[in-house]
């Protein structure tokens, strides 16, 4: 988060949180500071009472509006005044008691999907997650599966203004009108909560997985190739397929599934024999940690520039709110 210091918020009774608050800030990974009017008359006392520690507290407050502004992060008004959040305004008791509250990232599986925003990120952006980490700025909270996941969010201790949701959207493959149930109740709960979230335009994580990729992780000759190459073939005629398709366990899993969702449309109808005994079953149910633990270009990243517009998206967001 940035703060934008206001002079009427340098008065003698705030002088003592005034510090605590900068220097807590200047220990921050996240945080930053910047004062509106630096020839203000109630800064300039307050340099003055700080005495020679005045030029340690300069050294710490950014001066240069430009580059204050160009970090991705929400900017919010330190004033004597009623806090607000969505207003983006704050007054120095609720900064001093905010400052130090870690930053929530609630995910369906902490780990692949961790995974899976950290292959999105770029080199600075990884720093950035990894920084706030090690100092217990930013946390991971585990749904383990999105009903657990609804479940937190629905706790009384879940904090919206101090967290970020991102969940599956569980779509089916050429089934438009299809609304997951358990999607739709996480939906809603985090609606109902004032919740920032992000439900996946994909089916899931799986489905942003470029395909080269794969093609990288196994090698030349190996049989699966003929997989990926019946895949791309397909997601060559089909953009609900790329978005929707199985990854992990492929058509046998939606096959199973039509039974029990209205109106289905059959997927073999709209395949080939080839198609069908490639895509049959999938790449398996740990394929989304093995690609995502690869270190790629982010060349090899953009190659599925919608992915990585979405993902890289909603890192940006995570970051400005942090």
């Amino acid at each position: 988060m940035k703060f934008i210091f206001y002079d009427e918020v340098f008065t003698p009774s705030n002088y003592q949180k005034l510090i605590l608050c900068i220097l807590t800030i200047c220990e921050s990974t996240r945080h930053h500071i910047m004062v509106l009017n630096e020839d203000g008359e109630e800064y300039q006392k307050f340099l003055c009472y700080l005495g020679d520690t005045s030029n340690l507290i300069r050294g710490i407050i950014k001066n240069d509006p430009r580059e204050f502004i160009l970090e991705k992060s929400i900017i919010y008004n330190v004033k004597n005044e009623k806090t607000c959040f969505d207003s983006h305004i704050i007054n120095i008791q609720e900064l001093y008691l905010n400052l130090k509250k870690t930053f929530n990232l609630y995910l369906e599986n902490s780990i692949n999907d961790y995974l899976f925003i950290l292959f999105y990120c770029t080199n600075a952006q990884k720093n950035f997650f990894e920084n706030c980490l090690n100092s217990h700025e930013f946390q991971i909270k585990n749904g383990g599966g999105i009903g657990t996941l609804k479940n937190m969010i629905e706790n009384h201790n879940f904090d919206k203004d101090f967290s970020f949701v991102i969940f599956d959207s569980d779509n089916l493959p050429l089934q438009p009108h299809y609304v997951n149930p358990n999607t739709k109740l996480m939906e809603d709960a985090a609606i109902a909560k004032q919740a920032k979230f992000h439900k996946l335009n994909r089916r899931n994580i799986e489905n942003y997985i470029p395909l080269s990729a794969l093609k990288y992780m196994y090698k030349q000759n190996h049989p699966v190739l003929k997989k990926i190459n019946v895949l791309e073939n397909l997601y060559t005629k089909s953009i609900d397929f790329r978005k929707n398709f199985s990854v992990k366990e492929g058509l046998n899993k939606d096959l199973r599934a039509s039974a029990s969702v209205p109106n289905y449309i059959d997927i073999s109808s709209t395949l080939s024999s080839e198609e069908l005994l490639e895509l049959n079953t999938g790449f398996g149910k740990n394929v989304a940690e093995e690609v995502f633990s690869l270190d790629l270009p982010d060349a090899l990243k953009k190659e599925d520039i919608d992915a990585w517009t979405e993902v890289n998206g909603i890192i940006t967001r995570i970051q400005k709110l942090m």
